[in-house]
């Protein structure tokens, strides 16, 4: 799981340099990054598959949306500390943006 993480992190950086560098929203970057995920898989399929096939590819995809739903339920679980902490992130930037009174 650590390289997972440290993937997702360096992925994380890239994708928030390129959104601020061309001032994409994130709902836009969250839909792109979702289709992305399901092409790259369905291409891995095809490349990891000695005879690749229709049905298989299917399969996989089911395969694909359990993960997908058990990452859903671990992130509606974690919703609550999620806002808690990205509220206060965001309080915290906007108090280090604040000009300073002379």
């Amino acid at each position: 799981m650590d390289e997972v993480e440290q993937h997702s992190r360096a992925i994380y950086e890239m994708v928030s340099d390129y959104m601020d560098d061309l001032e994409v929203p994130e709902a836009i970057i969250s839909h792109v990054l979702l289709n992305l995920a399901f092409n790259m898989r369905m291409v891995a399929y095809v490349i990891d598959t000695e005879k690749p096939s229709a049905g298989g590819l299917k399969l996989d995809l089911d395969r694909m949306r359990n993960e997908i739903e058990q990452i859903l339920r671990e992130s509606k679980k974690g919703a609550e500390g999620f806002i808690k902490s990205a509220k206060t992130a965001i309080a915290e930037a906007e108090k280090e943006n604040e000009p300073e009174e002379d």
